[in-house]
């Protein structure tokens, strides 16, 4: 029996696994932490429920609801509440709501008469066919227009990655986006209209929807874990490879915290690149995979709180709010977690989950426990009413949160690509390689192992 060796504990890491185990392989995971789950972690605490990473798991495709089911997990699974279709972007220090429908879009106060009326211009936009690769801001003043940019994509992107449009590349970091265009046209609302007719006339039109899991997401990693049993070894990580005279891998690894020689006939290294930048192999290079030390991991900080209901004045009717970095303030963007899904907070109180720092202000992640939650009680008092000091306070610092798709990311790309042709049978996924989105993790995983089993059939 063929056996392979999993370096990393993350989700990407567990599906691949797992995946893995089912076609009966010997699987042997290295977790270098206590715990497995990478971001996805959930604190439970007097009665409130936080997730300090990721809070939802957006279910895009029947891929996704079939691996669920494969694990036990779908009939568990909960949907967000109706109120969470509804998301704020502040402006002049209000969160106002992103429209929903074209009627709304007329009327809206969010954006200016003069932002909406450029928006339309995209409809005449050919394609871009310049040489220069494009940032995600050039991107959008080139199709949208630049309000758009500032009281859209910029709060998005300070949500999503904890980055700027400005540095990010659309071709790497948003390739659906990137796609639209390339292969529509031009037009991104004809596009989208396309991409939509496409679909259902194909019969692959799915209609996305957020989830999570009564006791929160770290039930999917749990699960998981249960399943994966005695394979995984905690406290474990590898060191080095090296193929030996019967072309298989010897790794040097820890195990349990001890060396150890490990040989393995495929190797998956579902790790962040700080680790993969200090792996050795015996091809002459020192570290081949030094390179991606250079992939820029801004550090973030999630603030969560329970507070009383009649502690807000906001009605909380929504997903949460971003904010833009016009806005000169020091918050990122808050989640209303307890409107999100039920079972997040006692009754009459309420659970707000705040994101700081990203390279926007990476000081702010960084700040004393004391400066951190006067810095997230100011924004919130002025923005949604906050009053008095929270009941619960759980505090989740990312030294090295999000890795950056940054304009030139091919590079980064091209050396994981490179290292994989160079070492046969030695894998890479993760969010580093196949995105940072938690259900891109997930197909990671489900790919990594596709690709293994393919090799070691051949």
């Amino acid at each position: 029996m063929k056996t392979v060796l999993v370096a990393g504990g993350g989700i990407t890491g567990l599906i691949a696994a797992w995946k893995l185990v089912q076609r009966q392989y010997t699987v042997k995971i290295l977790e270098s932490g206590l715990q497995c789950g990478g971001a996805i972690k959930t604190i439970k605490r007097d009665g409130y429920l936080f997730e300090a990473g990721p809070n939802t798991i957006q279910m895009d495709g029947q891929d996704l609801e079939a691996l669920l089911d494969e694990l036990g997990l779908m009939e568990s699974l909960i949907t967000s509440n109706k109120e969470a279709a509804k998301r704020f972007i502040v402006r002049n220090r209000q969160p106002k709501a992103i429209p929903a429908s074209l009627l709304q879009g007329l009327t809206t106060d969010l954006w200016s008469i003069s932002g909406r009326i450029r928006v339309l211009k995209d409809l005449f936009i050919p394609p871009y066919q310049g040489e220069q690769e494009e940032s995600l801001a050039d991107f959008v003043v080139r199709r949208l227009g630049r309000e758009m940019l500032d009281y859209a994509i910029n709060p998005f992107v300070g949500g999503v990655y904890a980055g700027k449009p400005e540095d990010l590349s659309v071709k790497y970091g948003f390739p659906k986006l990137y796609a639209l265009e390339q292969n529509f046209g031009g037009s991104l609302l004809k596009g989208a209209a396309k991409l939509k007719k496409q679909r259902k006339r194909e019969g692959t039109a799915f209609k996305t929807y957020l989830g999570s899991f009564p006791e929160g997401l770290q039930t999917l990693t749990d699960t998981l874990v249960e399943k994966l049993g005695n394979r995984i070894h905690y406290h474990s990580q590898i060191n080095a490879l090296d193929i030996n005279e019967n072309g298989k891998w010897d790794a040097q690894i820890l195990l349990n915290g001890h060396p150890s020689l490990f040989q393995a006939d495929a190797i998956l290294l579902a790790l962040p690149t700080r680790a993969l930048a200090r792996i050795k192999t015996n091809r002459g290079e020192d570290l081949p995979l030094r390179p991606l030390e250079a992939v820029p991991y801004p550090s973030v900080t999630s603030v969560g709180i329970g507070v009383r209901r009649d502690a807000i004045d906001h009605p909380l009717d929504g997903f949460g709010m971003l904010v833009p970095e016009k806005e000169n303030m020091q918050t990122l963007g808050t989640l209303f977690s307890s409107t999100l899904f039920p079972g997040r907070a006692p009754d009459d109180h309420v659970c707000l989950t705040t994101f700081v720092g990203g390279t926007r202000q990476p000081g702010v992640a960084r700040l004393p426990q004391k400066a951190l939650l006067d810095t997230v009680q100011s924004d919130l008092s002025e923005l949604i009413g906050l009053k008095g000091d929270p009941e619960v306070i759980q505090i989740t610092r990312w030294p090295k949160a999000i890795p950056q798709y940054n304009v030139g990311y091919d590079r980064f790309l091209n050396e994981m690509d490179f290292f994989e042709s160079e070492h046969a049978g030695c894998f890479i996924a993760g969010h580093t390689r196949d995105g940072i989105a938690l259900p891109k993790c997930v197909r990671g995983g489900i790919k990594a192992a596709e690709r293994i089993n393919e090799y070691l059939c051949a």
